[in-house]
């Protein structure tokens, strides 16, 4: 989840992160995405334990897992999320030491879940640049 965790750390620091789209730079991707070198299932899992290492919730980590029913592998992907979620949380895996991070991440997902991403993200980055 390193990718994850530097964009959170940007709206941490009140920082926005952005991209653009470069023709001669797109390349196609030759297998699902957020699979793994082994299966769809693993990557789904390893998701999971990324969110867990992170710091995100049960809650939310639920809620993302309901969300993504639509997507192939459907219930069985779904499942896998939080599966690695809870095997890491069962198993005492360390989380992502910095607490203030930790407590951010929460905050805009519990934002996120009342209000919807857009919103959350609209109103955190109102209040970074009023600080």
């Amino acid at each position: 989840m390193w990718d994850g965790i530097d964009h959170h750390r940007c709206r941490m620091n009140g920082w926005t992160a952005c991209s653009w789209d470069e023709p001669e730079l797109r390349f196609i991707h030759l297998r699902p995405e957020g699979s793994s070198q082994k299966s769809i299932y693993e990557g789904r899992m390893r998701h999971g334990y990324g969110q867990y290492f992170m710091g995100t919730g049960l809650l939310f980590i639920v809620a993302s897992s309901i969300y993504r029913l639509n997507r192939k592998p459907y219930v069985l992907g779904s499942l896998a999320m939080i599966w690695g979620w809870l095997k890491a949380a069962l198993e005492g895996k360390p989380r992502y030491e910095d607490a203030d991070f930790r407590k951010f991440l929460r905050h805009y997902q519990w934002r996120a879940l009342w209000f919807g991403k857009k919103r959350a993200l609209e109103e955190m980055d109102r209040e970074n640049r009023l600080v």
